[in-house]
């Protein structure tokens, strides 16, 4: 369960600042949690590369043609 911290909210302004858009919380399975989205905006931020959907797993709905989104 995600709560929000000032943890939380500065990786948030980080990830923000590095890659022009905000952390897409809504797209987070239901059992992510602070900890993991924090990692993966540090791993992200490092990398250069937003690698949030692909820790998530939402990357495959924008692959699945057989979703109506």
């Amino acid at each position: 369960m995600i709560e929000m911290n000032d943890e939380l909210v500065n990786a948030m302004q980080l990830f923000k600042k590095e890659f022009g858009d905000d952390v897409p919380l809504r797209e987070l399975p239901p059992n992510a949690t602070n900890k993991m989205i924090i990692e993966a905006v540090k791993e992200s931020i490092s990398q250069k590369r937003n690698m949030l959907p692909e820790r998530f797993g939402y990357d495959e709905l924008d692959d699945s043609s057989d979703l109506l989104i």
